[in-house]
């Protein structure tokens, strides 16, 4: 249920120009009590434009003290606000997992979506036997590309987005990706053979905001090939590229109903650095 106008215990006021005009932008407000005492700060940012969907909530800082998370429910409340007047469907903020603010948004109908983990990199890992990856050609980058689409809406669904936004979260990376295809400098693509058979494939590259950190967007194992260690040979298949290209970080994010893959790179060393969570503002 959407929150009435005269719910809020707060109001925002921006200490930021406000861009009126199209395409994206950040502002940074007070949060401000009735009585205009200033008592925290708040950033958020949107995409007023047609195919972005969801709001960001990048920082939020209660100064003074709140035990009941009246004034930082209030000021998450008016940002909800400030998103759907720009058309957002979806607020989204992205937390570290002993923050605080998780309960806060728990109780706001927030819902993780994925996890991000990370992994400190060290030794050059083996592959398994009767295994090798080789780069993609066309013909896999198009049967990778519609697998990773009806995959990517599916979880986004799962996760709680509703389904057109989901569809335009998955067009987005899409069209990027077929823009450049395999050629794109940015991005690896590898395919993973077992005695002469593809089983799987990794979508990967040096993460553009960190220079130390390669991050894997997507792994996936062939239906007919699953539960046989694959995932974890495209794992070791993603550090050893990692550590070509001399990053000495790996990272990933997974959607957290997806359990098998959690365990599996819980498995390999790798821990949970942050959260994401998700609340349809049209529910």
């Amino acid at each position: 249920m959407r929150p009435s106008e005269s719910s809020a215990s707060v109001h925002l006021v921006s200490l930021d120009a406000v861009d009126s005009g199209p395409g994206p932008f950040s502002r940074l407000s007070e949060i401000r009590e009735h009585s205009g005492e200033v008592v925290g700060l708040i950033r958020t940012f949107a995409d007023p434009t047609p195919r972005s969907t969801v709001g960001r909530i990048e920082e939020l800082e209660i100064s003074h003290p709140d035990p009941d998370s009246h004034w930082g429910s209030g000021a998450v409340l008016e940002a909800e606000k400030r998103f759907r007047t720009m058309g957002c469907k979806h607020s989204q903020v992205t937390l570290r997992p002993d923050d605080q603010l998780v309960s806060l948004f728990s109780g706001l109908g927030y819902v993780e979506l994925s996890h991000t983990m990370h992994k400190p990199l060290g030794s050059l890992p083996g592959i398994a036997p009767g295994s090798s990856a080789r780069p993609m050609d066309e013909d896999d980058f198009l049967d990778w590309s519609r697998q990773f689409r009806t995959d990517y809406v599916r979880a986004l669904r799962q996760g709680g987005m509703s389904a057109g936004p989901a569809e335009t979260h998955a067009e987005l990376w899409v069209d990027e990706l077929s823009s450049t295809g395999i050629s794109s400098p940015r991005y690896l693509f590898r395919v993973l053979v077992h005695d002469d058979l593809t089983v799987g494939y990794l979508w990967g590259g040096r993460d553009g905001n960190h220079s130390s950190q390669w991050f894997v967007y997507d792994i996936r194992i062939h239906p007919d090939h699953r539960s046989s260690g694959h995932g974890r040979t495209l794992m070791h298949v993603a550090e050893v590229e990692a550590l070509a290209s001399g990053c000495s970080v790996m990272a990933l994010s997974v959607f957290a109903g997806n359990q098998t893959a959690c365990r599996l790179y819980t498995s390999l060393g790798y821990t949970v650095s942050n959260s994401r969570m998700l609340k349809d503002l049209e529910a």
